[in-house]
């Protein structure tokens, strides 16, 4: 029988208020978070060490600052500009829990999305392996003066510091993401306590999916009953959708709405030209010709595992791959791989004809790319959560359970076991990650109606995102169909 947790798990993670053990109704300041990170860990003072998921990431920050810190506004996110993803979270809980050790902890969370799933999973299997000590590059805020981030708060919203200085942390996703080799004063190594994957583990084994890219040297290696021994559980639903460069296309609203089938046509190289491709109310996508431009993440990336299995059942017994980065045909245009959602979302933005994929919470936040619609569905996440719109799939989470302890307090146990896998705050639906993409899997005893949210009150809508109970689920097999969720 599945376990149906909603799996907030790690949301439990993320958040901070203000240092010095007492909430206050203002967010920490980056000073503040510095002098968490300053204690290494203490019976006041947590620290825990994410990586994984890029798609899960802004979820769990809002999730984390409401549910443990007394609403997001007490919470302090700390991220790098440009294209590169490290960020931290810190606040100071406001009520009994098991995953932080009580009311009044400083928590600082390290949350590193650079990379994608890849790394909530390979360092975590590759220490286990011995294949690599299992340490990887995460932010150090010491490491980062005040006078290099600019931070800023809306009404109702986190405070929010961007690290602006280019010193702080150098490199770009492509060209040191195979070897985590980034500079700069504001990195640290450390290991991974807990990940998140976009699909399954085992998806990342030898095989379709494989990080082949990311050298064996500094990552390690993983093999797939090496996969099995890593402490692994059931998430929550992400949509995922296909963004376009809507330049020289006929679009309706901004989008343009295609089918399944043709999207797999465009895959399978049936169609090579936009004025090609038939919209689905009528007439084609391009009035004069323009050529189709893919881009594609680097294996690893839990958003291609996703695409690839979904359209061509690459991954689950299909033999077509996805064609590789450039013209469906011959792959030549200069484009390259991105190693970021951020990555693929700006070569779209810039190429003409330009096509890509990413979670649908991603929405917007590129200019110049559009959001398509598929086979007549907008992608929401209360579309997906009544399968309507089936572009979905289930994370999960991973553990390193060789015992590091980093911050002393063996807080990242005490996150897993109370949080993740126990009966703790995490198996609530109301603590799933609060962001556009996501939907919950309904906790055992609890019916699966999609149209309701849950009825935790004011963990319902967070931010301006409401989050639902999934009526179908694939059981944590992306190989599976979408099934009721009874």
């Amino acid at each position: 029988m599945i376990n149906y947790k909603v799996a907030a798990a790690v949301s439990a993670a993320l958040g901070l208020s203000a240092l010095g053990g007492v909430a206050e109704a203002t967010p920490p300041t980056y000073a503040a978070c510095q002098a968490i990170e300053a204690t290494g860990g203490n019976s006041t003072n947590k620290l825990l060490f994410m990586a994984g998921s890029s798609a899960a990431q802004n979820g769990f920050s809002l999730s984390i600052g409401n549910d443990y810190f007394g609403g997001v506004t007490n919470l302090t996110i700390i991220k790098t500009g440009g294209n590169l993803n490290f960020q931290a979270y810190c606040g100071v809980t406001t009520a009994s829990n098991t995953a932080f050790g009580g009311p009044n902890v400083n928590v600082l969370v390290y949350y590193r999305a650079e990379g994608g799933s890849v790394t909530g999973l390979l360092p975590i299997a590759a220490q286990a392996n011995g294949s690599a000590n299992g340490k990887i590059q995460t932010l150090k805020l010491a490491g980062v003066p005040a006078g290099d981030v600019s931070c800023a708060t809306a009404a109702g919203a986190p405070n929010t510091c961007t690290i602006t200085a280019n010193t702080a942390i150098t490199g770009t996703s492509s060209a040191n993401g195979p070897t985590d080799s980034y500079g700069g004063t504001g990195l640290q190594s450390k290991y991974v306590d807990i990940g998140v994957t976009d699909v399954e583990p085992g998806q990342f084994g030898p095989g379709a999916y494989y990080p082949t890219a990311y050298s064996a040297t500094v990552y390690g290696s993983m093999t797939a009953l090496n996969i099995t021994h890593v402490p692994q559980t059931l998430g929550f639903q992400q949509a995922f959708g296909l963004f376009v460069n809507p330049t020289n296309l006929n679009t309706t609203g901004g989008t343009i709405d295609i089918s399944q089938a043709t999207v797999e046509s465009i895959l399978n190289g049936t169609y090579t030209d936009w004025s090609e491709v038939p919209l689905d109310g009528g007439g084609v996508a391009a009035t004069n010709p323009q050529a189709i431009y893919w881009i594609n993440r680097e294996n690893g990336s839990g958003s291609k595992a996703s695409t690839g299995i979904y359209y061509l059942s690459y991954g689950c017994g299909g033999k077509t791959a996805l064609p590789v980065t450039g013209n469906p045909v011959n792959g030549a245009n200069g484009n390259t791989d991105g190693w970021s959602t951020k990555e693929v979302l700006l070569e779209v933005s810039t190429q003409a004809g330009g096509l890509t994929y990413a979670s649908i919470d991603n929405a917007g936040s590129v200019g110049n790319t559009a959001l398509v619609t598929l086979n007549g569905v907008a992608p929401t996440n209360l579309l997906s959560a009544t399968s309507s719109y089936p572009f979905l799939f289930e994370s999960h989470y991973t553990f390193n359970n060789a015992g590091n302890n980093q911050d002393g307090q063996g807080t990242a146990a005490n996150v897993w076991n109370n949080a993740i896998i126990g009966a703790g705050e995490f198996v609530n639906v109301g603590s799933a990650p609060h962001s556009a993409q996501v939907s919950a899997i309904g906790a055992a005893g609890v019916p699966g109606n999609a149209q309701s949210p849950n009825v935790l009150g004011s963990a319902n809508t967070l931010a301006g995102h409401t989050i639902y109970i999934g009526a179908f689920t694939r059981n944590g097999n992306s190989c599976s169909a979408l099934l009721p969720n009874t």
